[in-house]
């Protein structure tokens, strides 16, 4: 992908101030365009400007180089930018959230596939809005953070991990829990309240996940303070 796109999409959320600007200025002439205006600048444009850009130059690479020293551009960062709006001003989210059904239909648009009769919690947070499986029937909980990304610096380059997150159906996933990049959640299974599931970690189908499992199990040591 062409490294210009990064630049160009820098400055992505202040042109969305602008339009949003331009609408409310000429509201009193064009008043009967004023309500379908904000809504396709607000909920629509984001989501058709990235299923153009990920049909274009997609899928994203589950590992890549990003910032001023990547070679080439990232799409990742292009879709970071476009959902740049929804990570500032979250009632704009919450507001779908309340709508049954909905948020839903708006994350199907960024390329999200959602089941039928998912619940929504008002503060969930989902940061990587396409890179989402949900089954039917699952319940997302209040404060529950969903990211398929990961950054991290390695030989002074930062380094890129962006895995789809799977959640089956029938799941519940409690409050304030985290489910970081890759992470498969089999059906039925419960994620406990302030449980973490980390980056390609699966939990079986039927599962309780507790909240402190992950610090028992020795895999996960180098987590532990050390003196």
């Amino acid at each position: 992908m062409p490294k210009f796109w990064d630049l160009v999409f820098r400055f992505y959320t202040p042109f969305l101030y602008l339009e949003l600007g331009l609408l409310l200025f000429w509201a009193d002439d064009w008043g009967v365009l004023l309500g379908p205006g904000m809504v396709f600048v607000l909920y629509l444009q984001s989501p058709l400007i990235w299923r153009l850009m990920d049909a274009r130059y997609g899928p994203v690479p589950m590992v890549s180089r990003i910032g001023v020293k990547a070679e080439s551009g990232s799409l990742w960062l292009v879709g970071h930018r476009l959902q740049e709006l929804y990570e500032t001003f979250e009632v704009l989210e919450r507001f779908l959230r309340s709508i049954p059904g909905v948020y839903s239909l708006w994350l199907r648009l960024w390329g999200a596939r959602i089941g039928k009769r998912v619940n929504w919690t008002a503060g969930c947070k989902i940061v990587d809005r396409p890179h989402l499986q949900i089954g039917d029937r699952s319940l997302i909980g209040n404060q529950a953070y969903i990211t398929a990304h990961a950054i991290k610096k390695k030989q002074d380059r930062y380094q890129l991990f962006v895995k789809e997150v799977r959640i089956g159906s029938d799941v519940v996933v409690s409050y304030a829990s985290t489910l970081a990049p890759g992470s498969v959640i089999g059906n039925r299974a419960f994620i406990e309240a302030g449980a973490v599931v980390y980056p390609n970690r699966e939990i079986p189908e039927g599962k309780h996940h507790e909240r402190f499992e992950e610090l028992l199990d020795g895999r996960f040591d180098f987590l532990r303070s050390k003196s």
